[in-house]
């Protein structure tokens, strides 16, 4: 497994949808994927160190891990199917480790808001890290307030 950690998010600048890039911790090269508005702005607005005044899911789902002491050890993505990626949100209650199926976007939203590490498996890394700048690919993402 490979670690890396949230660089940006954004828009593709080719298909104006929205772009999680995640970085090899040496900054060698990006990985970008293809996520959701809701997931995006999830993580922005963890990136940006804002808080909402009410929760989010993801910030609901970092309070229910808090609140029943259960540790997001890390995130693992893990395979790729038909063009999906897949992920594991990997759990620790009392030394008892799990490993539960989860979309990549839920999983870095959740490990931002735990501080928790972000790996991507050798297979994926071979296949999908480019060697680009953020900016080549997506534009940065614009949350308007009401």
């Amino acid at each position: 497994m490979i670690e890396v950690n949230v660089d940006r998010v954004g828009t593709s600048i080719n298909t104006n949808q929205p772009v999680v890039i995640l970085a090899r911790k040496d900054n060698s090269c990006i990985f970008p994927i293809g996520i959701g508005f809701n997931e995006a702005l999830a993580i922005f607005i963890c990136l940006q160190n804002e808080e909402l005044p009410r929760p989010l899911t993801h910030d609901l789902l970092n309070s229910i891990l808090d609140k029943y002491e259960i540790e997001l050890k890390k995130i693992e993505i893990t395979d790729i199917k038909n063009n999906v990626f897949y992920a594991e949100a990997v759990l620790n209650k009392r030394q008892e480790l799990k490993r539960m199926d989860c979309r990549p976007s839920d999983g870095i939203a959740l490990s931002l808001r735990q501080n928790a590490p972000i790996y991507v498996c050798k297979k994926i890394a071979e296949n999908f890290f480019v060697n680009m700048e953020p900016s080549e690919l997506i534009e940065p993402l614009e949350v308007r307030r009401a």
